[in-house]
């Protein structure tokens, strides 16, 4: 029931969505592709997004598509499902990825899930206080919350795509930079416009109430942003919509 396994992916290990689905006791697999659209925009951040196309059966109707998920992927999906087996798929995801990631280093002796990620009675609770903490006070205090409790880190695996962007993930540090993260999808898109004034209202709320930046000093900051910062997970830029810098495209906030 819980066979799930990984396939390599240019070096980096992923999990079919349909696998995934059928741990978690979904009757039909196309409802793990609804849960896909529907939180698309939180799992492009965890990396990139792998589709591919099925091929059309003899009883004819449109192909079928398949997503490969990472290790963050995959777990953040089984986060959002209230299925009786999430944890228990959780914590099947987190040994299955540490296996392939001692293989692939030469440790062919297989870690204890104990050792990973016990699941106990308190864990659904647990993962419910983490997820209002993220929202209340931004993704730092869910990240210490995550690992107080003993949650396992879920490192990026070493991909090309994530070399490349060493130099871009440094900086996530940046205080404006962690915020656009927090709260706006970089989408690159010429219809998508946010207004200057609405992104000073978000990041006042994002720092409490109390901004260490003015206005005018956010303004600077973005500004110099939009010249070349790319989203390291997807590529997409943003710039100014208009010379007096009223607002921006190509950022869509997260409602």
């Amino acid at each position: 029931m819980l066979d799930l396994t990984v396939q390599d992916f240019n070096g980096e290990p992923r999990m079919r969505d349909v696998d995934i689905a059928e741990a978690l006791g979904f009757e039909q697999s196309m409802h793990i592709g609804e849960m896909i659209s529907q939180c698309a925009d939180r799992l492009v951040g965890l990396g990139e997004m792998v589709c591919r196309e099925l091929r059309q059966t003899s009883l004819g109707g449109r192909p079928g598509k398949e997503y490969w998920l990472n290790e963050h992927q995959a777990f953040y999906l089984c986060t959002q499902t209230e299925t009786e087996r999430a944890i228990e798929v959780m914590q099947r995801i987190v040994n299955v990825f540490v296996a392939w990631r001692h293989e692939r280093l030469g440790e062919h002796a297989q870690p204890q899930p104990s050792d990973i990620f016990e699941a106990t009675s308190d864990t659904h609770t647990q993962l419910a206080l983490i997820s209002e903490a993220r929202l209340l006070f931004g993704h730092v205090a869910g990240r210490m919350m995550w690992r107080s409790v003993g949650f396992p880190d879920l490192p990026v695996e070493p991909t090309e795509q994530t070399r490349a962007s060493s130099a871009e993930t440094a900086t996530q540090g940046d205080e404006v930079l962690s915020f656009l993260h927090e709260h706006f999808v970089f989408t690159g898109k010429n219809s998508d416009f946010i207004r200057s004034k609405t992104i000073y209202e978000v990041y006042s709320a994002f720092m409490d109430g109390e901004p260490s930046l003015a206005p005018r000093a956010l303004a600077i900051r973005l500004h110099e942003l939009a010249k070349g910062y790319r989203c390291p997970s997807s590529g997409a830029r943003f710039w100014p919509a208009k010379s007096n810098h009223t607002g921006y495209r190509g950022l869509r906030l997260i409602t």
